[in-house]
């Protein structure tokens, strides 16, 4: 499979095309190899980086489902515990001193490949994002930002 991927200079960013949820929405994705966590900002958001695209709703797709606080996948990812209904809470940090905290959970994503059609990936491990920032001591914080699969 191939997907058609498009450098984004002078960021040094490759974007390709997907779609995340069912209904899908259509997302212009940073193949960032600088996590192992697929990510999103999504509804509602505590703290995230202002973009133009439509922020993912987890509520309007019928595939999304949330880890379990107790679940093998909660406890290989980086686990701070539980919310109020027993979600998978996560937090990373990358190298750049960028962060992102939120939901850990499974969703459907489709990858449009550049001649066969689409491949789905269901139940795809997703990091629901409700708070990003980033170190102000970092030379990359104001494009720190947006760093990780998807923005």
């Amino acid at each position: 499979m191939s997907s058609t991927v498009v450098p984004n200079s002078p960021r040094g960013l490759y974007l390709m095309s997907i779609s995340l949820g069912t209904p899908p929405l259509e997302i212009l994705a940073d193949a960032d190899t600088g996590s192992d966590l697929i990510w999103k900002q999504c509804l509602p958001c505590e703290s995230c980086y202002e973009q133009v695209a439509p922020l993912f709703d987890p509520s309007k797709s019928s595939t999304y489902r949330d880890f379990s606080y107790n679940s093998s996948m909660c406890k290989e990812v980086c686990n701070l515990g539980y919310s109020k209904n027993r979600t998978c809470k996560y937090q990373i940090f990358h190298a750049d001193r960028c962060y992102s905290t939120g939901v850990l959970s499974a969703e459907m994503l489709v990858m449009n490949s550049s001649g066969r059609g689409s491949m789905n990936f269901p139940n795809i491990t997703l990091g629901v994002v409700r708070t990003i920032g980033a170190s102000t001591t970092s030379p990359l914080a104001s494009s720190a930002l947006d760093m990780g699969l998807f923005h």
